[in-house]
């Protein structure tokens, strides 16, 4: 679309000093060869607005992208967090939510939101750009959810609540629920944020983590105070029958088995195998946490095949977790009766 006054267009940057009669003239695109294709997506990954400008004033569709799939100029600029050739873009009529022609099937909301482009995500927001998910099942929230982009993820929020209760609920407890996955990251922020916006602290993801248990098991420790500050469950974990704290206690966590201990998370709870905590970390050599959990009562119960936590710490060669464990059955003689009777 261009002005005219008196015949002649006028510029867009152009002054007028008097009152006068404007015409908005609504122009077709021109014919556009795939060299003026690329040439303007490569222009918009390269943040020319300049360049941009004068493709457009041809004037070129912007929505046109290559015969081999390419990404529309405006997923290119978005991509690039190139905010003034989004804007010229927009202003020529992209499509702010057209999808890539590959799998992936992102839009320019998903890639500006994945890289933290705030400025641009407002931009393509303003424009009515879809938040939905791809076919992969994630939205815009849940890519700048993962990189730990607190305010992209923040106004993403903002967006969805102005959508009513449904756009929430898909994106925060749908089938790929965003606390767990931001939790394995440890995007403290954004377990805050989220948490701050309902969403629901013991929802498993589609693996059967519970965020609780996904922090654990990554080692984020600040992830785990911030859930277990919330109230998150700490003895649910996964579908296996998992709890937090047995996850932690392989992985040798100390500070992390510190702090489900002292929310008094149970160290008795056992998973599909009959594995429990005090277990796996004597299979694993992780000798101080052997220590913290007979500290805090744990009893060395044998696993469904009959093998005590003493018996797998011996087999594989940790002498002094052994003698640790020892010790500890002599002040617990009803314990070790029970853990080396067949359950």
């Amino acid at each position: 679309q261009r002005l005219h006054q008196n015949g002649s267009d006028l510029e867009d940057d152009a002054e007028l000093s008097a009152p006068g009669n404007l015409q908005l003239v609504l122009l077709p695109f021109a014919g556009t060869s795939q060299e003026q294709v690329k040439e303007l997506r490569a222009a918009s990954a390269s943040g020319s607005g300049f360049k941009v400008e004068g493709i457009l004033q041809r004037p070129q569709d912007p929505n046109l992208v290559g015969s081999g799939g390419d990404a529309s100029p405006l997923f290119a600029a978005s991509q690039r967090g190139h905010l003034e050739v989004v804007q010229k873009l927009l202003e020529a009529k992209a499509d702010a939510s057209r999808r890539r022609a590959r799998e992936d099937s992102d839009t320019p909301l998903h890639a500006a939101s994945a890289d933290g482009h705030l400025e641009v995500v407002s931009a393509l927001l303003e424009a009515r750009a879809e938040s939905k998910s791809n076919p992969l099942r994630l939205t815009p929230l849940h890519l700048a959810s993962a990189s730990g982009h607190v305010e992209v993820a923040r106004l993403l929020l903002q967006r969805m609540a102005g959508e009513g209760p449904e756009g929430p609920a898909q994106d925060l407890q749908g089938l790929l629920p965003l606390l767990p996955m931001a939790s394995a990251y440890g995007h403290t922020a954004i377990i805050r944020l989220l948490l701050e916006a309902k969403a629901d602290k013991d929802l498993s993801d589609p693996l059967g983590l519970t965020p609780l248990c996904a922090a654990a098991q990554f080692g984020h420790v600040d992830a785990v105070r911030a859930l277990l500050e919330a109230g998150a469950d700490r003895d649910h974990g996964s579908h296996r029958g998992l709890t937090p704290l047995q996850v932690a206690s392989a992985q040798g966590y100390v500070a992390i088995v510190k702090l489900l201990l002292q929310a008094r998370a149970c160290s008795e709870k056992r998973d599909s195998r009959g594995l429990t905590a005090l277990w796996v970390a004597s299979q694993k050599g992780h000798g101080d946490v052997v220590r913290m959990l007979l500290d805090a009562g744990a009893t060395d119960q044998a696993n469904n095949l009959g093998q005590s936590a003493l018996s797998v710490a011996s087999q594989e060669g940790h002498a002094e977790i052994a003698r640790c464990l020892v010790t500890g059955l002599r002040r617990a003689p009803e314990a070790t009766l029970r853990s080396r009777s067949p359950r």
